[in-house]
C-alpha cells in the first residue's frame, strides 16, 4: 500500500482565539478543516476540494452550498456569482449598510454589512470582530439568511431558511493555519492518514492514527468509559456515514484511565476496510476519513470533561487501469 504519513498538528493552548493573528483570508483558504453543526445534530464540514491558479479555491459545504468557489485576502472574501462573475461576499473594512450583489442563485441575490465589532460565542470558542452580514432574495422559504465572520477565523456561523424552518449551524471544531479550536490545555495532537489516491483493486483497508503528546508539565489522565479507545470513521461526500470500525466489535463496558506523563506519547488507531456497513466494497470517490480518541480529562478534583480529540482527512479511492 503506497501511503505516506499527513501529519496534522493541532496544538491545543490556553489563550482565547482572539489572541490570534490569523487574518481571514488564511484561514478561509482551507488547506486544514472546519465542522459545522446545528441545534438539530446535523453536521457540516467545510474542506477544500479543488484549486484553480493561485488564487481560486473551492470548497465544500461553504454557506451549506454543495461547491463554492472562494477568493480570500486579508480583509475580504470574494466568491463567484450565478452568473460566473467574481463578486465580494465581506470585506471587514466596510461600513455597517455595505451592499454586495451577491447573485448565488433567486433566493439569496443581496448581501448587507448588518452589524461590525460584534463579540460572539460558538460551540469553538469566544471570538472578537466578528461582522454579520445579511442575505435577501425572491425567496420566502429558502435562502441563506445571516453569517458571521471572523477576522481571526472567518465563517464562523450561517442561518438558511428551510422548507422546515430556520436552521442554523455554528462552527464546532476546526483547524485553521496552525491554531486549533476548540482550544485545551497541555495536549497535542497529530495524526495519520493515507496520503495521495488510494487504489482499490491494489488494497482493501486505509490505516489511520492519531497521537497524543503531553506538552505539559504535569501528568494528564485520559478516561474512558469502556475498552473502546478510539473510532474511525468513514463519510461519502454527502456526509453520510459508510463505514465505522467499531461496529461488529465487542468492548468491555469497565472505566479505564490512561496516565500521560509530561513529554510522553500515546497512539491510538488502527486499519479499516474499504467496505461500507453491508459489507459491500467502496466505490471510487473522495471521502471524508475521521479518527476519534473517546476519552475525557479531569477538569476539576470532582469532575470530567469530554474532550473531541479527533482530526480528518480526506481520502481519495480509485482503481488502476489494467493495460494488455
Amino acid at each position: 500500500m503506497n501511503t505516506q504519513n499527513n501529519i496534522i498538528n493541532l496544538l491545543f493552548a490556553t489563550s482565547i482565539m482572539a489572541a490570534s493573528t490569523v487574518q481571514a483570508g488564511e484561514v478561509d483558504s482551507f488547506n486544514d478543516y472546519k465542522e459545522f453543526t446545528s441545534r438539530y445534530g446535523q453536521s457540516k464540514t467545510i474542506a477544500l476540494s479543488d484549486r484553480f491558479g493561485s488564487q481560486w479555491i473551492q470548497v465544500r459545504n461553504y454557506l451549506g452550498r454543495e461547491l463554492m468557489w472562494l477568493k480570500t485576502s486579508g480583509s475580504s472574501i470574494s466568491t463567484l456569482s450565478q452568473s460566473n462573475n467574481p463578486v465580494k461576499l465581506i470585506n471587514f473594512n466596510d461600513p455597517i449598510g455595505t451592499n454586495y450583489s451577491v447573485n448565488l442563485d433567486s433566493c439569496t441575490q443581496v448581501a448587507t454589512v448588518a452589524e461590525k465589532a460584534q463579540l460572539m460565542t460558538t460551540l469553538a470558542g469566544a471570538f472578537n470582530s466578528v461582522v454579520r452580514v445579511n442575505f435577501d432574495g425572491y425567496c420566502n422559504d429558502a435562502g441563506l439568511l445571516s453569517a458571521w465572520f471572523s477576522y481571526d477565523a472567518g465563517l464562523i456561523k450561517w442561518k438558511e431558511q428551510t422548507i422546515a424552518g430556520v436552521v442554523d449551524y455554528e462552527l464546532e471544531y476546526a483547524k485553521l493555519a496552525g491554531m486549533n479550536y476548540p482550544e485545551y490545555e497541555g495536549i497535542e495532537v497529530s495524526a495519520s492518514f493515507p496520503a495521495g489516491t488510494v487504489m482499490l483493486n491494489e488494497t482493501d483497508s486505509v490505516e489511520a492514527y492519531i497521537t497524543l503528546t503531553n506538552q505539559s508539565g504535569e501528568p494528564v489522565e485520559l478516561t474512558f468509559n469502556s475498552g473502546q479507545l478510539f473510532d474511525i470513521y468513514l463519510y461519502d461526500s454527502n456526509d453520510n456515514l459508510v463505514s465505522q470500525w467499531s461496529s461488529g466489535r465487542m468492548f468491555t463496558q469497565a472505566f479505564q484511565t490512561i496516565t500521560l506523563e509530561p513529554g510522553q506519547k500515546k497512539r491510538f488507531g488502527d486499519s479499516l476496510e474499504l467496505k461500507d456497513m453491508s459489507g459491500n466494497k467502496l466505490d471510487i470517490g473522495t471521502y471524508k476519513l475521521k479518527i476519534e480518541v473517546k476519552t475525557s480529562t479531569r477538569a476539576s478534583d470532582q469532575l470530567f470533561q469530554l474532550i473531541p480529540f479527533q482530526a480528518e482527512g480526506q481520502l481519495s479511492l480509485d482503481s488502476m487501469m489494467n493495460h494488455y
